[in-house]
């Protein structure tokens, strides 16, 4: 779902999900499963969060067929968060939104393959 993040003096479509950690991943190489499982230190997480903003802007950029995005980088992202903080606390809401639906879908994933699992029950005769 694409939300809006004000950053850089601009309201921008933001979209974090899957593929955006994919992203994160596989341009910067985060490992998504850790941050899915929650086991970034809080440090990790102030380190990683300009490029969750990164990839997330970009997602929305391209899911909402913005033809000519502006030109940044992860490091401009840090700058835009130093010159004003608040945009560090919606941030992190976004993206942890994002990490959320993430674990809920792989929480569901889990589940409907454990009940495939599931010993079937042998049928006894009685009498």
């Amino acid at each position: 779902m694409t939300q809006n993040l004000n950053i850089g003096g601009k309201t921008r479509p933001f979209v974090f999900g899957f593929y955006a950690m994919l992203s994160c991943e596989e341009e910067f190489g985060l490992d998504a499963v850790a941050i899915a499982d929650g086991k970034f230190t809080p440090m990790e997480w102030l380190k990683a969060l300009p490029i969750f903003v990164y990839t997330g802007l970009r997602q929305g950029e391209y899911l909402n067929g913005v033809t000519e995005p502006d030109n940044y980088d992860p490091n401009t992202i840090r700058a835009w968060m130093d010159s004003d903080p608040e945009v560090i606390g919606k941030a992190t809401t976004l993206c942890t939104k994002g990490l959320e639906s993430l674990a809920k879908t792989g929480e569901e994933a889990k589940d409907s393959s454990a009940a495939k699992k599931k010993t079937p029950v042998k049928m006894q005769r009685v009498g």
